[in-house]
């Protein structure tokens, strides 16, 4: 199965490379969007969002993980923050990027690491948060002149 998996996904590739020199931009933004919602399926963003939530979750106090997990798994915005993956991957990926990010995903390796990248984020998201707070805290100093 994985076989199959690999080589539809290099057939789609390699189809791809070869009419991109020939698409019109209207025809090319068409295969753009069929490419996304390919990698989509590839790598199903309620999917990856619910892993790396409950990834997050953990490197939280126990007392605040069930509130975290609810929140962002029953009313975090899935289908916005689809819509705008599809909108920035059209916006700034190519027909070959897009195409080789689903072969990619279908991979072997592909997989391992989407697998992994809940803990990855788990990992960095204690600073980036910490980070956020602090550079926002600093921004209202300055703004009510408390700096020193």
């Amino acid at each position: 199965m994985k076989k199959i998996t690999l080589f539809i996904s290099y057939t789609f590739l390699i189809i791809s490379l070869s009419n991109c020199a020939s698409l019109t931009p209207k025809e090319e933004a068409i295969a753009k969007t069929k490419a996304i919602e390919r990698y989509l399926e590839a790598v199903p963003t309620k999917v990856m969002m619910d892993d790396m939530v409950l990834k997050i979750a953990k490197t939280m106090p126990k007392e605040e993980q069930v509130d975290f997990i609810n929140f962002m798994t029953k009313q975090f915005n899935f289908k916005l923050l689809e819509t705008t993956m599809k909108k920035s991957m059209q916006k700034h990926f190519t027909l070959k990027e897009i195409d080789y990010m689903v072969a990619t995903s279908l991979s072997p390796e592909g997989k391992s690491v989407m697998k992994k990248m809940g803990d990855y984020m788990a990992d960095l998201m204690p600073i980036i948060e910490v980070e956020v707070v602090r550079i926002l805290t600093e921004k209202k100093k300055e703004k009510e002149g408390t700096i020193e």
